[in-house]
């Protein structure tokens, strides 16, 4: 219920005329009465009606304006105070606001209705929750926004795809239904016995607002947030996340009206032209999806598998082959291979030496470089690979780090690959002390 002086008057309407501003405030917090808030402050106003909800229940606050004789101000939040339930932080625009001043507070409209379809949709998501995965499911916390609803619930284990669909379908229902939506101020005791569902982190007077849908056999809570005025107000409800946000604690995020459809439009164009890229059917998409990436990956490893071969057989090319004292050093140039690729060549390399290092390196298909280290274990203990890229990964402007026996690193400068490579011996010469 409102304090004294500082009525709430939204839920009946969104407008209202001849609110009297009681106080004011600067952006710092300090007392404006005196010379009010002009064109370009930034303050806050009490008025003695207001129809502008303040946070709540998870519900945000509402915006809008406040206009009067002369003067137009935004109204960007609502804040609550002691002893005053709404404070309207604005922003004025042109005229001064005084105190004993009348100005009319006008909610934003759009962004009300929207509030209220995600609201009322989260009290139906909260009944549907119960009927698929059972009656231990409680809100664990909410937010409704103009722009999606998240809810919070305790549940043990992740909602399958199959349950969400139930979910989601059961809300819609009841939605295609129209059933009204009805509110009444009831005794709070009363309205729990009578199977009222209380929310988590509120606190109750001794009389609450009951908000029920339909006969209320499909949901009915305690609840001071604003509503639609029948179930058919809300669009379509779209579930667009579940996920463990705590022990316990499941999360669904979802979308209702024009917000679902501006989530789903894209996704179903987006849906569409893969079905034409891939000449298939609906029904078809996945498995021929599936059989292309099949042969992708296929025709990726043959090729790896071959470059492999080839460059771990070539000693001349794009390369060098030195002795430095009692180990040899392969140094080459790979262009275009991922480090997966590196990493095979390496290996087929080292096992070709008895004492060695390789460092192959080379510019990558997306315009970085990639490089690899991999040492024979009897010269680990004298020249760790970790220690040579540390070296040389700075030419290509890079870094990197492994075990003593191989690492890898990135860089940004492909420029730079072939005065890397040949700055590898005299860095592996050192390292040795050789």
């Amino acid at each position: 219920m409102a304090a004294a002086g500082h009525e709430f008057t939204g839920y009946d309407e969104t407008r209202h005329e001849g609110s009297a501003i009681l106080m004011l405030w600067d952006e710092n917090q300090k007392w404006a009465d005196r010379q009010g808030l002009s064109a370009g402050d930034t303050g806050f106003v009490a008025l003695d009606k207001t129809p502008f909800y303040v946070e709540a229940g998870g519900q945000v606050s509402d915006r809008g304006r406040l206009t009067g004789a002369g003067v137009d101000a935004l109204v960007d939040d609502i804040v609550k105070s002691p002893g005053m339930t709404r404070i309207h932080k604005v922003t004025v625009t042109s005229g001064t606001l005084n105190v004993g001043d009348k100005v009319t507070a006008e909610v934003d409209v759009t962004l009300r209705d929207a509030t209220r379809r995600n609201h009322t949709g989260t009290h139906l998501l909260h009944s549907a929750l119960r009927r698929v995965l059972g009656p231990h499911v409680k809100q664990a916390g909410s937010l409704v926004a103009p722009d999606r609803l998240r809810f919070d619930f305790v549940h043990f284990s992740a909602v399958s795809a199959e349950d969400l669909r139930r979910i989601e379908d059961i809300v819609n229902q009841a939605i295609l239904r129209n059933e009204p939506v009805t509110t009444a101020v009831r005794d709070t005791q009363e309205a729990i016995a009578g199977g009222a569902m209380a929310l988590f982190g509120e606190k109750y007077g001794d009389k609450v607002r009951v908000v029920s849908v339909g006969d209320g056999r499909f949901s009915t809570e305690l609840c001071g947030g604003t509503h639609v005025r029948a179930t058919g107000d809300i669009g379509p409800f779209l579930i667009t996340e579940e996920a463990g946000v705590a022990a316990g604690v499941r999360r669904i995020e979802a979308l209702t009206g024009l917000g679902a459809l501006d989530y789903a439009r894209p996704r179903l164009h987006e849906f569409e032209r893969v079905r034409a890229v891939l000449n298939a059917g609906t029904d078809e998409i996945v498995a021929k999806l599936e059989a292309r990436l099949q042969t992708l990956e296929k025709a990726i490893k043959d090729r790896d598998r071959k470059l492999a071969k080839a460059a771990a057989g070539d000693s001349g090319g794009q390369g060098q082959r030195v002795t430095i004292g009692d180990v040899t050093l392969v140094c080459r140039r790979v262009d275009d291979a991922s480090k997966d690729l590196l990493r095979s060549i390496a290996d087929q390399i080292k096992s070709t030496l008895t004492s060695g290092v390789v460092f192959l390196a080379g510019p990558t298909a997306d315009g970085k470089v990639a490089m690899v280290v991999s040492v024979t274990g009897n010269v680990s203990g004298r020249l760790k690979a970790g220690q040579l890229v540390k070296e040389l990964a700075p030419i290509v402007g890079g870094g990197g780090g492994g075990r003593p026996d191989f690492a890898e690193a990135g860089g940004k400068d492909p420029a730079q690959v072939d005065a890397m490579l040949a700055a590898a011996p005299e860095v592996v010469q050192r390292l040795l002390g050789a």
